[in-house]
């Protein structure tokens, strides 16, 4: 009885993501206008839902047609605690997103619903841009706190990594640019926040996931970690506008 109990409540999560829609917090899609490219994303659990309704929000963006130049799966796994018999237990969950460039055959206005603000991630090759859903789920944070440290005040923001993660790791000063590095180690493996700032508008926030933490040495050594500064490429990076003063 109790693990058909357990059943139903992972059904009842899986569920919720079975509707077409823009992304409003976890579900649904995002569409990033870039010059002439659209960087597509629909986030999910149903593998064959996701990649219908990434085609759908396609075609709604290019009705005259499209070419695909990229398009990647990525699966993320976490847990939710949910009441189960009486208990709070924790569910298994998994978020099933992808993600591709589109480039539309004839330039004119789609029905999709767009978004400016992103978040960057450039390589050696190539230089791709992601909503605050996807770099939030990729380092287990909020989809409003990645929006808020990713468009917030100076201040603000170096408020808000203080109070969530503690007092910042290192700090950079560059002939007047300062950079403070933070880590959240309130996950299983650390990922970190860098803000590089002069004025109250970040001139560039940073988020090195998990992986490029354990790269650079671990989350016990500070001095690798001064390297997020100087750090271009293998990091989502946004450049605030400054837009919310406060976090919702």
């Amino acid at each position: 009885m109790y693990k058909a109990v357990i059943a139903l409540a992972l059904l009842s999560l899986v569920g919720c993501s079975a509707t077409y829609q823009p992304l409003t917090g976890t579900y649904g899609y995002v569409v990033i206008p870039k010059n002439d490219i659209h960087h597509i994303e629909y986030h999910g659990t149903d593998k064959g839902f996701v990649e219908n309704s990434w085609l759908q929000a396609a075609n709604e963006t290019c009705p005259s047609g499209f070419e695909t130049l990229s398009k990647t799966e990525d699966v993320i796994r976490g847990t939710v605690k949910s009441p189960v018999a009486g208990q709070m237990v924790n569910l298994g969950t998994q978020d099933v997103i992808l993600l591709g460039k589109i480039k539309c055959h004839v330039q004119e206005a789609g029905s999709s619903v767009l978004t400016d603000f992103a978040w960057k991630k450039s390589s050696a090759q190539q230089v791709d841009y992601f909503s605050h859903a996807y770099v939030a789920k990729k380092i287990e944070m909020r989809h409003d706190q990645v929006r808020f440290i990713g468009s917030a005040p100076t201040t603000k923001v170096i408020e808000y990594l203080d109070w969530k993660f503690g007092k910042s790791v290192a700090e950079v000063n560059d002939n007047g640019l300062k950079t403070k590095v933070w880590l959240n180690r309130n996950t299983v493996l650390a990922s970190a926040v860098a803000v590089t700032y002069k004025d109250e508008c970040p001139n560039v926030v940073k988020i090195l996931p998990p992986f490029s933490v354990m790269l650079l040495g671990g989350a016990n050594n500070s001095k690798n970690l001064e390297k997020v500064a100087v750090m271009s490429s293998g990091i989502y990076k946004a450049y605030p506008k400054c837009t919310d003063p406060l976090l919702k």
